[in-house]
């Protein structure tokens, strides 16, 4: 340990008992596996198989190296099994029985005496090895037993993919840029399985878990520094989970975060969107319930069964009061987190804007007379991010016939036809502003009907100095204030997006 088939130092330069004390913490039961041998210097033995097989053989295997091989096999042989024993640690200080060379020559020696005594033991050790049946055990021990000296740093997700997913990479990037020890667990919603990955200094590897209990029972063996919240979205059972993170905040010395990347922890509609796809502004707690009730969103894709948004509120609540920090990406988030939680601390709240690099300032090339007005929408638009927007400004181009187009460089959920729309697909970072250039944008519009807590693609279209154009809603608009080249449309819908664009940019082009 840790390293399979390695002659290891010990681990963290911890000491021995404090290590076996998180090897105790294993049950045994589960972990039982044959060997073909046992390993002499920690080898239990069977008083009552002596009396049957007798004991080692001196006579063929003389001083040592062997031995224990051959009494293991002839175990075997007689219908018993060498069972290695997985919650104990002891350490073994190699080569200390023999001079090197010595060890060497009677090694070869006796090698050769036990493949002429049990000819398959070469096979049945390369099996085990191949099979290595505590190789996950050992994963877990690394944890528990690392966390001795360094404690740590857990983060939770989901796997859907989106902005949260994007920050958690970079969360965790800085974290293993500073060596933290460090464990990420997401849930994936397709599989309903949790997707661990463990990084701490050359220690990086993977694992699943099948269920929220037994990860609460791991990590309660671990020593822990911070819990991480970074989004629950799509995990099962809500209430029970919700507990569980209450129970492991209560830990000493254990620091909660909790980053509001969308609404979640206010409603399990995490957009705000309400039964009618509108924002629905934070309401009173009887207008939420009929919203429960009646809602088709996009949530429901997450929870079948009915909600009591009250009892929603006081578990977040609950875990919201605990944390050291609520961590919001604009003051327009934090201002509506507080409209529902008005009783949590001030000083909870931090709000630390996302940073985007990788942009920069962006020259246009010159338009013809006569060209089109090209409208430019930004990354992977579902109906939350506005993609019926975009097809309601689409049709209303096309009834006038206005010399204009929208071209979304990206994708959108909506089916939209017409000589006056464009989509590009998926690109990658590098190749947008080729593509702006290549479809000529005069103005980006960012369509979302929703509060974004921070909107990745406002702030690239800032970044490359570009027109944008924003409803009066969430983080957006928030940016937009103070950007010379930025519109804010009062009323979030497609004619008052159109007439905003015509008064501000087209007319005055």
């Amino acid at each position: 340990f840790p390293k399979f088939l390695e002659d290891n130092a010990i681990f963290e330069g911890l000491q021995v008992d404090v290590i076996d004390k998180h090897f105790q913490q294993v049950n045994a039961q589960k972990h039982y596996a044959s060997m073909p041998t046992g390993i002499g210097f920690c080898m239990g033995i069977n008083y009552k198989l002596t009396q049957e097989i007798g004991f080692f053989d001196e006579k063929v295997f003389g001083k040592g190296y062997g031995e224990e091989n051959d009494w293991c096999q002839r175990a075997i042989e007689n219908g018993y099994q060498n069972i290695l024993v997985p919650n104990l640690f002891v350490y073994h200080k190699h080569g200390g029985s023999f001079p090197s060379e010595l060890k060497q020559k009677l090694l070869e020696e006796n090698y050769q005496k036990l493949l002429q005594k049990h000819p398959t033991y070469d096979k049945q050790v390369h099996d085990y090895i191949a099979k290595d049946p505590h190789k996950e055990l050992r994963k877990l021990l690394i944890i528990t037993a690392s966390s001795s000296s360094s404690p740590l740093w857990v983060m939770f997700d989901h796997a859907i993919g989106g902005g949260a997913n994007h920050y958690a990479d970079e969360v965790l990037e800085r974290q293993k840029r500073a060596n933290r020890n460090t464990l990420k667990i997401a849930y994936d919603y397709y599989t309903n399985e949790y997707k661990c990955n463990y990084h701490y200094k050359e220690y990086q590897f993977e694992f699943i878990m099948s269920a929220m209990a037994d990860i609460e029972e791991f990590l309660n063996l671990c020593e822990i520094e911070e819990l991480f919240l970074n989004s629950l979205v799509s995990y099962p059972e809500q209430k029970e989970l919700l507990e569980t993170f209450d129970r492991l905040s209560q830990r000493e010395y254990l620091s909660l975060t909790i980053p509001i990347h969308d609404f979640f922890a206010l409603c399990p509609s995490y957009n705000l969107l309400n039964q009618d796809g509108n924002y629905c502004g934070v309401p009173d707690a009887q207008t939420c319930a009929v919203c429960m009730q009646q809602s088709k969103q996009e949530w429901r894709n997450f929870f079948n069964d009915d909600v009591d948004i009250l009892s929603w509120r006081e578990l977040w609540s609950k875990l919201l009061t605990r944390a050291q920090t609520i961590l919001c990406f604009s003051n327009s988030s934090k201002e509506i987190v507080q409209k529902a939680y008005p009783q949590i601390e001030e000083s909870k709240f931090s709000v630390v804007p996302h940073s985007v690099s990788g942009i920069e300032k962006l020259t246009m090339p010159e338009k013809k007379s006569g060209e089109p007005f090209v409208i430019g929408v930004l990354g992977g638009i579902n109906y939350a991010k506005g993609a019926s927007v975009v097809k309601e400004l689409v049709g209303l181009i096309e009834r006038q016939n206005l010399n204009m187009k929208v071209v979304v460089i990206g994708e959108i959920t909506e089916q939209i036809r017409g000589k006056h729309f464009q989509v590009t697909g998926r690109y990658k970072k590098s190749k947008l502003p080729a593509l702006i250039r290549q479809y000529k944008v005069d103005a980006f519009v960012i369509p979302s009907i929703w509060p974004e807590t921070f909107s990745y693609t406002s702030q690239e279209v800032m970044n490359m100095d570009l027109p944008l154009v924003v409803f009066d809603i969430g983080a957006p608009a928030e940016r937009v204030k103070g950007y010379e080249k930025g519109y804010i449309v009062k009323g979030v819908n497609a004619q008052a997006l159109l007439e905003t664009i015509e008064r501000e940019l087209v007319e005055k082009r």
